[in-house]
């Protein structure tokens, strides 16, 4: 019996084109990846910044998932909402920093 390979696609370094280039390709051919976004760079002003991802968030349809922080967030009401709190991934966010 012949098994199916499998890849796993991950961007490391979060910059900014891991958003504005490989997102929309990822998107397009609905493929499957982890991006480790760095949100914040003081010498380096290629990373993504919270408003970038939110953005992105936007455009990710009612039935995918995000896996954010270990944490499940699914669509619900036109956003996501964590599966095991019920909160809104922005409230999530902005919860971290305090």
């Amino acid at each position: 019996m012949r098994t199916k390979k499998r890849i796993a696609i991950t961007f490391d370094d979060g910059y900014l084109n891991n958003y504005t280039v490989a997102f929309p390709i990822l998107k397009k051919h609905n493929i499957p990846a982890t991006l480790y976004i760095t949100t914040e760079s003081f010498e380096i002003k290629d990373y993504c910044l919270w408003p970038e991802i939110f953005d992105a968030l936007k455009i990710i349809t009612p039935t995918e998932r995000i896996i954010f922080n270990n944490e499940e967030f699914k669509f619900a009401n036109s956003t996501l909402i964590n599966s095991r709190t019920n909160i809104t991934i922005y409230d999530y966010v902005k919860a971290m920093g305090s």
